[in-house]
């Protein structure tokens, strides 16, 4: 009002109607800003991992991008990478299972990645080109810090950490670089990212297994051209350290130039289609918000305004009700578009790859909160009983049992699973047993009262198949004995 609308009016005269005309192309703009968002963002993505390592585990919000599994996309080789948990993490996992309770999720190697590549689409790839090299030691400094702080104070002046600088410290960053891995390609999603996954998604192929030298540079994994819409990395071995660690990973296309229906980023990383690549910063989104915030106040409140000014003294009241009501007819519209266009559950594909995410995360949650991951493992447990077809339990509940890394976490969702199908079978059987107990009672009043009174009539014989309850049925079975009429029976 003070400095937007004088200003537009020093070029031409800003009538109301002008100035919510102006408020709706200013509301395309705001929703064309978030769609172009999403166009730019086309670059690769890691959509599973085994682990990665969590710089500060009693922050509130852990710094999961020093060392996660994005950073083997990032195109930087400066000593940044991707780390796994350590290996003592996965000992103290095994601690008091049984053998038969202890799998591959129960050791740190083999570790793997599974990268989905740019614009999520397939692409004709021929080569895979690691770079082993990661510049561990901050983080094992910053290990042995933590470490130490939680130790009693009398014990942490004998604590024996590396020392910064040392040979030791550098040696042991070293051992923790892989040393042997494996490629598998698929363009299919099926199942979930764990060990022996490769059979579960369906892959087409292992495209073959590199040795990597203990140097920092990057190595290649030549194989004949294969289309591929995913990427499982399978890292086999390390050089002995306790953890795993890898710097970067570029996925090259075959051919000396995108094709034509590429999107025009894939031409700065090309020949990788895996690199991460162009993302726009999140001060779009703020101008996307800014753009409708201020289309909201050039319609609704210039609607309000010319409603209330331009009506007669009498119909005042009546025209801005008007301007309301229309505004309820098209969220009526907007409503009754969605109710024909939902889709609540999503197709099978889209359900399997929310719920693993969430159990993605879940996974993260640390021991000590076991109490808190039964209750929502349990819960979604229960969403694939109670939203799901039947058809699809049995393949959802072995999606969840392979994407949960403990043996004896898999055993508890498949006890879940089988306490909750039993439920509902007999809750079923319930539920048909009452079915047929009142469809049993309502031919026996019929019979009986066409037995007493001759053929009923048709409007009785429908009240008395709409009756529900047993008991309301009993009630009219005893009173068939004492009724001179169709009217002493009082069925409503």
């Amino acid at each position: 009002s003070f400095a937007v609308y004088p200003a537009i009016n020093k070029v031409f005269p800003l009538t109301p109607l002008r100035k919510v005309s102006i408020g709706l192309f200013v509301t395309i703009a705001a929703f064309a800003v978030p769609a172009w968002i999403d166009s730019e963002i086309t670059g690769g993505s890691i959509i599973a991992k085994k682990s990665e390592a969590v710089e500060f585990d009693t922050s509130l919000f852990p710094d999961r991008t020093k060392w996660g599994a994005e950073r083997l996309l990032d195109g930087r080789v400066d000593g940044s990478g991707w780390c796994s948990q350590s290996q003592e993490r996965y000992e103290r996992n095994r601690r008091g299972l049984k053998p038969k309770e202890i799998g591959p999720e129960h050791y740190l190697l083999p570790h793997e990645i599974v990268i989905r590549l740019r614009q999520r689409r397939p692409w004709p790839i021929s080569n895979v080109r690691f770079y082993p090299a990661v510049d561990l030691e901050p983080f094992l400094l910053h290990e042995d810090d933590k470490q130490r702080s939680r130790m009693p104070h009398d014990k942490q002046k004998s604590f024996q950490g590396f020392k910064p600088g040392s040979e030791e410290l550098a040696e042991f960053a070293r051992s923790c670089w892989a040393k042997e891995v494996e490629v598998f390609v698929g363009s299919t999603r099926h199942g979930d990212p764990v060990p022996g996954a490769q059979d579960k998604w369906e892959w087409t192929r292992s495209v073959g297994t590199l040795s990597l030298a203990q140097q920092p540079e990057f190595q290649t994994l030549s194989f004949e051209p294969v289309e591929a819409e995913y990427v499982l990395i399978r890292i086999k071995s390390n050089w002995g350290g306790g953890y795993v660690c890898l710097g970067e990973v570029e996925i090259l296309a075959d051919g000396d130039a995108p094709p034509a229906d590429a999107h025009s980023h894939a031409a700065a990383a090309w020949p990788n289609v895996a690199a991460i690549g162009h993302k726009p910063i999140i001060v779009w989104q703020l101008l996307a918000y800014l753009l409708l915030t201020a289309a909201e106040v050039m319609v609704s409140i210039t609607c309000l305004e010319f409603s209330y000014t331009q009506a007669p003294e009498k119909m005042k009241s009546f025209i801005m009700a008007l301007y309301l009501l229309s505004i309820s007819l098209g969220n009526a519209v907007t409503a009754t578009v969605n109710f024909f266009i939902q889709n609540e559950d999503g197709t099978q594909e889209e359900f399997t790859e929310a719920l693993m995410a969430a159990i993605d995360r879940l996974e993260r949650l640390p021991a000590e909160e076991r109490g808190k991951w039964e209750k929502l493992i349990y819960y979604l447990v229960l969403l694939i009983y109670h939203r799901r077809d039947s058809s699809e339990h049995e393949e959802l509940i072995q999606q969840v049992q392979g994407q949960v890394r403990a043996h004896n976490r898999k055993e508890e969702v498949a006890n879940m699973g089988q306490t909750i199908a039993q439920a509902l079978i007999q809750e079923g059987r319930e539920l048909g047993y009452t079915e047929a107990t009142m469809q049993t009672k309502q031919e026996v009043l019929i019979m009986l009262l066409q037995t007493k009174f001759g053929q009923l009539p048709s409007n009785i014989v429908q009240r008395i198949q709409n009756v529900q309850g047993v008991n309301q049925l009993n009630v009219l079975l005893a009173r068939v004995i004492t009724a001179n009429s169709l009217e002493d029976m009082e069925i409503e």
